[in-house]
């Protein structure tokens, strides 16, 4: 593997330091791989590509001290040779349980609904926001691994499991919590334990039915929850200790209401019990039964001594003798849930199974590992980090919660406006694309000799492109930062994370559409073998607990601002990554990069749509907000980007962008022009005194920036020739003699194959461009 931690040639060191770990590949000619595609026609049994090329100018890290067994790899997925083994009731509940995994944003959601504990900047420095970003990006890991593993196994119809999944984000959740971190830290409490019970079961089964490697996988996840567990219920602890009678009824208060799981909401957009059809299964099984939901009661109630606590009010020692008598009641009534599952054995359910035929295991293996060579983290040895468990942190004094109760009612009364004209620009699920539409199908006997496709079609593509889909990738597997960021705002929150505010609709909805983009990119980079995905998920996990801070203060004003800003660049993004796929000879990549720039387009209109409605309402407002936020700079979502050793990660990256012209900094300049324009901002009057000076200092911003743009680009160029003036002057030889070919070279309207030359002719003779 090569880290572009330090990328040499001529033996000069250049300017990136990227940690994305780009695999060498030995390039292929279009001919040879004409050839391989012909031996594939012909049933020949396919070679796996061996990735032994090393570029000789290229440092390689050293390889790992210890060996493990790795999760995901050839021999433990082969075709789904021990999948196809594993009965169709165990898959319904694997998927159930991965499903409720992968609605992970929801999850930050609702931990962020409890007053004083709420992170709320999306990057607060309080212990308690750091412990739900920590907290949510390691459980980020536990969707992402059954996904995957899923996926490859062939035996599930990932497209109805993926609408499931954009269903159950855009519904959230209603664990009934109100607002209250008494009633929320119980009720986390309660859930941790539950999920570590299922996966530990779900481990139990896997390993009886002889599938070592998803019993490892399901265990580790098991164990995660147990940590998850652990902390929670300390917290709750602490709670008995400090306010008892105020926590005893707020467990009473919990348990008379019922715990209802996390994915109680679940819909695949035909069964409308599809979570009751799910938890049939699950208790048949005996992977989570009414008995477990009472033990966990009575563990619980253990665990915090509840029958001991004394010095209660006549209302608390109610709610504990309630709560103490609890799990004997429940164990009642599980003789009759447990009849009920038993008739519910003929029930059809949809969480559809792909049958698995003998002969698909048939054929030559492929590694689909894709190039880690790295070991998963319980088996590694923690040796001279950096930074073990803490990401980058980034403080700016804001001002939380200023806007006056006047502005919130704003926001309040723009609902039904709200319903009307934004949430049009949502598509429903049932039309919306899913990631399996542009993969590999596992389920299909050519399965193999696709995923060899775009592995070799990935290796024509250049280094630096991986790293700018890699970084691409990584931010939109944030995801739940990002929810996180616009449920800051005072009057358009989701303050229930199942609010059914028109706001809290769009935002859970947009979450669930963008929730694929990350989902897509991330199984396209596994697959084509080219990047070190162990360092890739690693980055992630760093990401999602340093949170974003893009300083929009709890104000709507500059959130909605921000987020305009944000989803055209990102729409300019991902449409330039698409181009150079294309370029490149690629078309499928091409075709996913810019199905994702299209969604983005349609989330730019809904944002720029509200902030055009509130420069129409309250015109002085949105205008020195606009100003305020330029002044602060747009940050990208991702700016806290690290991987563990390179603190600037992000500045690199972004350099690699800028140099491939995938985000530039005269994008950001036409980004504000484009603004201003599709606001009117200059046209708009009626202004007070600031507000003039705001609207003057926008309007004249765009030039600014395009004059730094040219200086930097004039200072990065004369850097090249100070630091490699050999190099750079026979780089720029060599383009000269393949002459420079315009931009629009390749102009064709259908029927002149000459066009770009005879627009060209008409240039010359007119003297606009000789």
């Amino acid at each position: 593997m090569t880290p572009l931690h330090t990328l040499y040639s001529n033996n000069k060191e250049l300017l990136f330091s990227i940690n994305f770990s780009i695999l060498p590949v030995k390039k292929t000619s279009r001919a040879t791989r004409k050839k391989k595609e012909r031996k594939m026609a012909l049933n020949l049994n396919p070679i796996a590509v061996k990735y032994s090329h090393k570029y000789p100018s290229i440092a390689l890290p050293p390889k790992p001290t210890l060996k493990s067994p790795k999760f995901l790899t050839a021999s433990t997925l082969s075709s789904g040779s021990t999948a196809k083994e594993i009965p169709d009731d165990y898959f319904v509940v694997l998927v159930g349980n991965m499903i409720t995994e992968e609605a992970l944003p929801t999850y930050q959601t609702m931990l962020n609904t409890g007053d004083g504990v709420r992170d709320e900047t999306a990057a607060s420095l309080t212990s308690w926001a750091e412990w739900i970003r920590g907290w949510t990006a390691e459980e980020n890991r536990h969707g992402d691994l059954l996904n995957k593993y899923l996926y490859l196994c062939g035996r599930v119809d990932m497209r109805q499991i993926e609408k499931t999944i954009q269903y159950l984000i855009g519904s959230g959740m209603d664990p009934r919590t109100e607002n209250s971190p008494y009633l929320g830290l119980i009720y986390t409490s309660f859930q941790e334990r539950a999920t570590f019970i299922s996966h530990g079961n779900t481990a139990r089964h896997a390993k009886k039915y002889g599938d070592s490697k998803l019993a490892q996988i399901c265990g580790t996840i098991a164990s995660d929850e147990k940590r998850h567990e652990t902390a929670y219920t300390k917290i709750v602890e602490k709670h008995f200790e400090i306010d008892p009678d105020g926590t005893m009824l707020a467990l009473a208060d919990m348990m008379r209401k019922k715990i209802a799981m996390p994915a109680h909401l679940m819909y695949d957009g035909r069964d409308d019990n599809l979570f009751k059809h799910f938890s049939s299964v699950a208790q048949r099984l005996g992977v989570y039964t009414a008995k477990d939901y009472a033990d966990i009661l009575e563990f619980l109630v253990g665990r915090w001594t509840v029958e001991e606590i004394t010095g209660l009010s006549s209302e608390g020692r109610k709610a504990q003798d309630y709560v103490c008598s609890l799990p004997q009641r429940i164990r009642r009534l599980e003789e009759r849930s447990q009849g009920r599952a038993k008739e519910a054995r003929l029930i059809d359910h949809s969480l559809e199974l792909c049958k698995v035929e003998v002969e698909r295991c048939k054929g030559t293996t492929i590694d689909i590992e894709c190039a880690s060579n790295s070991v998963p983290v319980l088996f590694r040895e923690v040796e001279s980090l950096k930074k073990p468990f803490s990401p980058p942190r980034e403080v700016h004094v804001q001002v939380t919660h200023a806007m006056p109760p006047e502005k919130i009612e704003i926001f309040k009364n723009l609902d039904g406006w709200v319903e009307e004209n934004i949430l049009v620009h949502l598509k429903p699920v049932e039309k919306c694309w899913q990631p399996q539409d542009f993969l590999p199908d596992p389920a299909s006997d050519g399965f193999h000799d696709q995923v060899m496709d775009l592995r070799e079609r990935a290796k024509e593509i250049p280094d630096d492109y991986f790293v700018v889909l890699v970084g691409n990738m990584i931010t939109e597997e944030a995801l739940p930062t990002y929810q996180t960021m616009l449920n800051t705002g005072d009057g358009t929150r989701d303050e229930t994370a199942a609010s059914l505010t028109s706001w809290a609709v769009w935002t859970r909805a947009w979450t669930a559409e963008e929730n694929r983009h990350g989902n897509l990119l991330n199984k396209y980079l596994y697959l084509c073998g080219r990047v070190d995905m162990r360092q890739i998920q690693k980055t992630i996990q760093y990401l999602i607990g340093s949170g974003m801070d893009p300083r929009t203060e709890n104000s709507p004003y500059l959130g909605f601002i921000y987020t305009s800003f944000q989803e055209r660049a990102t729409f300019i993004s991902h449409g330039n990554t698409a181009r150079h796929a294309q370029e490149y000879g690629n078309l499928k990549l091409a075709q996913i990069c810019g199905t994702i720039a299209s969604d983005e387009k349609r989330h730019e209109n809904a944002y720029t749509k509200i902030v055009e409605k509130l420069f129409e309402i309250d015109p002085d407002a949105t205008m020195l907000a606009l100003a305020d936020m330029m002044r602060k700079k747009i940050t990208m979502p991702a700016h806290l980007m690290y991987d563990g050793r390179d603190d600037n990660l992000f500045e690199h990256f972004s350099s690699v962008a800028q140099r491939l012209g995938v985000y530039t900094g005269k994008d950001y300049a036409d980004i504000l022009e484009f603004l201003v324009g599709r606001w009117k901002v200059k046209d708009i009057t009626g202004l007070s005194s600031e507000g003039r000076k705001a609207q003057d200092f926008v309007c004249g911003l765009p030039q600014r920036i395009r004059r730094l743009a040219l200086g930097r680009a004039k200072e990065a160029r004369l850097k090249l020739f100070e630091i490699d003036p050999d190099g750079t002057v026979l780089a720029l030889a060599d383009m000269m003699r393949k002459k420079i070919a315009m931009p629009a070279h390749l102009m064709y309207d259908g029927c002149n194959d000459n066009l770009f030359k005879h627009f060209s002719s008409v240039a010359q003779r007119l003297g606009v461009y000789a």
